[in-house]
């Protein structure tokens, strides 16, 4: 026998087995998640590895010893082990959540995979757990908005616990009180474009952050703030495409890229894009709208990162003013819930920029600097027809306007925060500084009378109209320009001792309209040129367990009156500031492994000098100023996932928000217009993860509003038009297998006819009858 040869064969199989060892390799997050794109290597074997979209890698180490293994990832603690790779064949690794110190503002993506979001930066400008933080946020994250197949702001709402719309724009009710002017992006403030609700296409999640927030954003709504945080850039690289049809016509796709930009790993990018093209069951109201977001993070170093993102979004629809209703008639649907006024030839074309940059940067160990700058351009065309006065008999008079609109608004925040120890005392400390300008200038011109005409309620004519002979009610456009400048400086500690933890904050805020920066058609206006505000912010949490805690609130907001509605004579002006409290205490906890997150609250909001439409049938702009207005209530909201299968939301909430102080005494206790007592909302999702049904998953869920009262009398009556409470009933079906997802959502089950808002008998809007939408979606 040839012993050489059979040496030779044996040490070669031996090779075999030694060189081919193998260790599979699974990293979860606290919960047991998987976590796709984390980084594994073993020190001594010098390779690495990437799990991939289940969590798992294979690592084929050419030495079996014992060995050091490093898993890191992006927002997780990096955990290293020691394996003996002649042994060990799986390991499995479990990372924990870590919010860097440099990471003040949020620059890098989030890996979220539920319905919950731990963490919050907005809402105190550092990182902080949700339950941590002394006030009430409600969280929408990207898995709902996925899930309920969401395209904008405004239909995220059903998911919040005493949120509900006023009509179908940019316009909200939080906790009873109107909010639809000052919105937040990944903390920064900008002035809403009123007419178009934002689209969701490049947002990681919204925060509904309750009652005034004017400590930390300067002017704000009294029934809260609500921040949008946009997606950011991935290490690993990621590609996500859907396409969407469904009822009216409508056709959705959006795409998603992110990953490396170069080698060194310092450089991300992101892209998301999406593209609609849909009817509506309102009749002439269509909607073309285009969205591109792009995003890059610069890792300059291990002390310093910036982030830019830029967003330019393009509207092209209708100006939908509401289906207007039979004057005095207490049926509401004595025109059907499609009637629109708008005729043809009528536009609303709107075209969005935003871009922000934001740096980070760690001085020391425990002091970062954070700067950030955002420039926000809304460049508006108006053409529509719309109702003139009051509807008489069978006919509502029109009229015609023309508006051009550009609003650009330069925001600046900059801070400074310290993380430091007094004796047995702990501070997360911070020292701000903002500077907000925004410039507005319209002009316009409008028509009304016999050339314009009028529309029958019961047999409407849609006729193309000729402009071209319309006279215009003044001679020469109107001109409208007002420029205002908010100047902020704040100063904030949280204060940890044991189990308690204390917030105190303290804000100067400037508001200041320069002399030469208004005009209106010549008018010599009395503008007030400067507002000023101290506003306090205390907060308490007490730990009563490691994942449940005590929290109590005071805070106070402030809201200057804009230029334009002080200055504008159609609007009455001019008007004292608005200023509000809150008083608010709750218990948060975490559940089922952390899994779950629920909040209850009590809370009280008071408001002075609130400015409301007078509803003035001779002139529907101009606005009057109430005494005060007070909101009473409490909220209960969980969501997250009590298992692996089971996701859910679930929010309820009794609020009563009623007029206190009114030059009207037949006004002093009434509820307020659009601010229902009761609200609430489910979404109950079930996923099937083994057997032949893998992939599989179902949900259902319900939205609630209670009755609302609106601005409108009955003539000769003390009767104020409502519109009725109701329930709709929506659900969901998915699969996923390997890349792909195929989902079916069906809203409002039972085709119940409803009303979301409305103003009074011309501007009332119906909400949507059964719909459908399925999305086929693909993960690259």
């Amino acid at each position: 026998m040839n012993y050489t040869a059979l040496l030779a064969l044996f040490l070669l199989f031996s090779g075999q087995l030694v060189f081919g060892q193998t260790i599979q390799i699974q990293a979860t997050d606290a919960s047991g998640t998987p976590i796709p794109g984390a980084t594994l290597r073993l020190k001594e074997n010098r390779i690495t590895g990437i799990t991939g979209p289940d969590g798992l890698a294979t690592l084929s180490p050419p030495q079996l010893i014992r060995d050091i293994l490093t898993i890191s990832y992006i927002g997780f603690q990096s955990q290293s082990v020691e394996v003996d790779l002649s042994v060990d064949k799986e390991v499995r690794v479990q990372l924990q959540e870590q919010v860097s110190q440099l990471q003040q503002v949020e620059v890098f993506g989030r890996k979220e995979t539920d319905y919950k979001s731990d963490y919050s930066f907005a809402a105190t400008k550092i990182e902080a757990r949700s339950i941590d933080v002394p006030q009430s946020i409600s969280t929408i994250t990207k898995e709902l908005i996925q899930d309920q197949n969401i395209y904008r702001l405004n239909e995220s709402v059903q998911n919040v616990a005493g949120v509900n719309q006023f009509s179908v724009y940019d316009d909200i009710t939080m906790r009873g009180f109107r909010n639809s002017d000052y919105r937040l992006i990944n903390g920064m403030r900008y002035i809403a474009n009123f007419w178009s609700s934002p689209l969701l296409v490049n947002i990681e999640r919204i925060e509904f952050i309750k009652g005034p927030t004017s400590a930390l954003f300067s002017n704000s709504n009294p029934g809260g703030t609500i921040n949008m945080v946009t997606k950011k850039p991935l290490a690993e690289s990621a590609a996500a495409l859907d396409f969407s049809v469904g009822s009216f016509n409508t056709m959705r796709t959006t795409a998603d890229f992110t990953g490396k930009v170069n080698g060194n790993d310092n450089v991300l990018f992101r892209l998301n894009m999406g593209y609609e093209n849909a009817g509506s069951f309102r009749d002439f109201i269509n909607f073309n709208t285009l969205a591109v977001a792009p995003s890059v993070t610069f890792i300059a170093s291990d002390k310093t990162t910036v982030n830019f993102d830029m967003s330019f979004t393009d509207y092209n629809t209708l100006l939908d003013r509401g289906r207007p209703t039979f004057q005095n008639d207490q049926n509401l649907l004595s025109t059907p819930i499609n009637f629109n006024l708008n005729q043809p030839g009528d536009i609303l074309r709107d075209k969005i920029f935003n871009g922000t940059l934001s740096v980070s940067h760690k001085l020391t160990e425990n002091i970062a600097l954070n700067a950030s700058y955002m420039k926000y351009v809304d460049d508006q065309l108006l053409k529509e027809h719309g109702f003139n006065g009051y509807i008489q008999a069978d006919s509502v008079a029109l009229y015609f306007t023309e508006r051009y609109r550009y609003n650009t608004s330069d925001n600046f925040t900059g801070f400074v925060t310290a993380n430091f120890n007094t004796g047995s005392l702990s501070h997360k400390s911070l020292v701000g500084f903002d500077y907000i300008m925004l410039f507005d200038r319209n002009t316009e011109w409008w028509a009304e009378g016999e050339e314009v005409g009028g529309l029958s309620l019961s047999t409407p004519l849609y006729v193309n109209r000729n402009i071209g002979k319309y006279e215009p009610i003044v001679d020469e456009w109107s001109y409208y320009e007002s420029q205002y400048i908010t100047m902020g400086a704040y100063i904030q500690d949280m204060i940890q001792w044991k189990k308690l933890q204390v917030l105190l904050g303290l804000r100067y805020d400037r508001f200041t309209t320069p002399l030469n920066s208004w005009q209106f058609r010549g008018a010599d206006v009395d503008v007030p040129d400067l507002q000023e505000a101290i506003l306090p912010r205390i907060g308490m949490v007490y730990a009563l367990k490691p994942n449940t805690n005590l929290y109590a609130t005071f805070n106070q907001g402030y809201q200057p009156v804009d230029p334009l509605s002080n200055s504008n004579p159609r609007f009455g002006g001019p008007f004292l500031p608005e200023y509000s409290q809150l008083l608010e205490a709750g218990i948060k906890s975490q559940n089922f492994n952390d899994r779950l997150l629920s909040t209850f609250s009590v809370y009280q909001i008071e408001v002075n000098n609130v400015l409301v439409n007078a509803n003035d049938p001779n002139n529907p702009d101009r606005l009057i100023q109430r005494g005060q207005e007070r909101a009473r209530g409490f909220e209960l909201e969980t969501t997250g996932r009590i298992t692996s299968n089971l996701s859910v939301m679930a929010t309820f909430a009794f609020n009563n928000a009623e007029i206190t102080q009114s030059d009207d005494e037949d006004l002093i206790g009434l509820v307020k217009e659009n601010a229902p007592q009761h609200i609430s909302n489910t979404w109950i999702k079930y996923s099937i993860d083994r057997g032949k049904l893998d992939g599989l998953g179902f949900a259902l869920g319900h939205s609630q509003v209670s009755e609302r009262r609106t601005f409108a009398r009955y003539t000769n009556s003390d009767e104020f038009l409502m519109l009725p409470g109701y329930v709709i009933f929506n659900a969901a079906a998915y699969y996923s297998v390997n890349k792909f997802r195929l989902s079916v959502n069906i809203n409002n089950l039972t085709d119940k006819t409803h009303w979301i808002g409305g103003y009074n008998f011309q501007r009332n809007f119906p909400g949507n009858p059964r719909n459908f939408m399925v999305k086929v979606a693909y993960n690259l």
